[in-house]
C-alpha cells in the first residue's frame, strides 16, 4: 500500500461553511488524488481525516475525486491509502 508520501494531492476546493447547530459546526472537503510520478488519478483511494476526536474515511471515485461532507471544523491530519 502506498501512502501520501508518493502522492500529490490537488485540492479543488475546501469549503468550511458553518452549519446551524448548537454544538458543532461542520464543513465539506472536495479534492482529487493524483499519483506524483504519472500525474494520473488514483481510483478508489481511501482518504482518512484524523484529529484527536474524529476519524473520517472517504473513498475516491474511479477518477480520483473525493467528497467529504459534514466534517466537524478543525485541524485534521490527512492520510491517503491505495493499492
Amino acid at each position: 500500500m502506498k501512502t501520501l508520501q508518493s502522492l500529490s494531492i490537488i485540492f479543488l476546493a475546501i469549503f468550511f461553511s458553518p452549519a446551524v447547530s448548537k454544538a458543532v459546526s461542520t464543513g465539506d472537503v472536495v479534492g482529487q488524488v493524483i499519483e506524483n510520478e504519472t500525474q494520473k488519478p488514483v481510483a478508489f483511494a481511501l482518504i482518512v481525516f484524523e484529529n484527536g476526536m474524529d476519524k473520517i474515511e472517504v473513498t475516491a471515485n474511479e477518477y480520483g475525486y473525493y467528497y467529504g461532507s459534514h466534517l466537524p471544523t478543525g485541524r485534521y491530519q490527512m492520510r491517503v491509502v491505495y493499492n
